[in-house]
């Protein structure tokens, strides 16, 4: 094999292989060594088998003085269990992650002035049991849902309505029922939430967790990369194959 041939074999080797592994590592999601570098003290775990009174808390968003974030980490099951993994109060006029025919998904309960009582915001299909972290973000005139590969905003719609409660924060277990009397089995939660009065923190914090725009440059460059390689072994083979003819034809 001649040196420029080995030279472009080993360069297209090395993008199809790197544009695999750049693919590879497109749903890379490390969310908590983030919130321990930006706020480490300030996030506040909510204990199982209680209810925490976080009105006041709240009543930051609600005003408009600042946020509230919940973080959710949680195991996936893939079945035809509902399950409600956590509330923010007691009447369906909060927050709440609930599981429903393979949808996790986040209700956000508007009061019975609304024109739509519920409003829904999907999370993810689940598909195979999995680990899953998901960060709510409130402010005044919007929530901010995050998780691999997700990044949606739903506006309020007008003022965060007036009803919106965080009065009865409590998580589901094997045994714990919350309102709509859903357990949550073999869930393994665990919920922290934290607020500020900086708004734009949490924009910039969030912004800095979501992965939506890495997920989509890295699945984009790691394909045009391997594509790219492959195309240079590929046009490699009849200069290969010459080569190899010819090395026979001098050994015989």
């Amino acid at each position: 094999m001649k040196f420029g041939t080995f030279i472009r074999l080993l360069v297209g080797i090395l993008l199809f292989f790197g544009g695999i592994g750049i693919w590879n590592s497109r749903l890379s999601f490390d969310s908590e060594t983030i919130l321990r570098s930006r706020i480490p003290d300030r996030l506040q775990m909510i204990s199982a088998g209680r209810t925490a009174d976080l009105e006041d808390v709240c009543e930051i968003a609600k005003s408009g003085r600042g946020w509230v974030l919940f973080v959710l980490d949680a195991t996936l099951t893939n079945d035809n269990q509902f399950r409600t993994f956590f509330e923010t109060a007691e009447e369906r006029v909060g927050l709440w992650v609930e599981y429903d025919a393979g949808l996790l998904r986040l209700g956000l309960g508007l009061g019975p002035d609304s024109i739509d009582s519920n409003l829904g915001i999907p999370i993810r299909f689940v598909r195979n049991k999995e680990r899953i972290n998901v960060l709510i973000g409130v402010k005044q005139e919007e929530t901010r849902v995050v998780s691999n590969s997700l990044d949606v905003r739903t506006a309020w719609p007008g003022d965060l309505a007036p009803i919106w409660q965080c009065d009865s924060v409590q998580f589901a277990d094997n045994s714990r029922e919350l309102t709509e009397g859903h357990k949550c089995q073999s869930c393994d939660i665990r919920l922290r939430y934290a607020t500020g009065s900086n708004i734009a923190e949490l924009d910039s914090l969030l912004n800095s967790i979501s992965n939506v725009r890495r997920l989509s440059v890295r699945s984009w460059s790691g394909t045009a990369l391997s594509v790219a390689g492959g195309l240079v072994i590929l046009n490699l083979f009849p200069r290969l194959r010459r080569s190899s003819r010819a090395n026979t034809r001098s050994i015989r």
